[in-house]
């Protein structure tokens, strides 16, 4: 079994208290979602309340896994069965929903309260824990 971080970024890990870094995980390349804009907004843009305005653009439909991102080989002959990759959360619900992949251990950075490490002005600079996506059940 191996683990891999396939996302753009090096993943530190904490001590359950947050307070001592533990391990550091290098990327070993980002694996990414394929898209295609979805429907065109009703609007071109929205006025913010100080008078700014912003462009409205269609949000994207995902519509499978980037096949020219680095992280991809992984999936293309170097993972095994039992094998752990860490990815973004948006990649992870998407991987959880294709069946191909059920033999991976899909993990995700945990950001969440109880897991994110913040510094004084609240940026995420690392985990406690990584957080493990479960194949659903269909």
């Amino acid at each position: 079994m191996a683990l891999y971080n396939l996302t753009p970024h090096e993943i530190t890990i904490y001590d359950s208290k947050g307070e001592k870094v533990i391990e550091r995980i290098p990327s070993n390349g980002e694996l990414r979602l394929a898209a295609r804009d979805g429907p065109a907004p009703p609007v071109s843009s929205v006025m913010t309340s100080s008078g700014n305005k912003v462009e409205v653009t269609p949000a994207q439909d995902f519509t499978g896994l980037n096949t020219s991102s680095p992280g991809y080989k992984y999936l293309e002959g170097k993972l095994e069965p039992g094998d752990q990759i860490i990815v973004s959360m948006v990649v992870a619900e998407f991987m959880v929903k294709l069946k191909e992949y059920d033999q991976i251990m899909i993990l995700c950075s945990g950001s969440s309260p109880k897991n994110g490490v913040r510094d004084g002005q609240g940026k995420i600079i690392g985990t406690k824990a990584l957080e493990y996506y479960a194949p659903k059940k269909v």
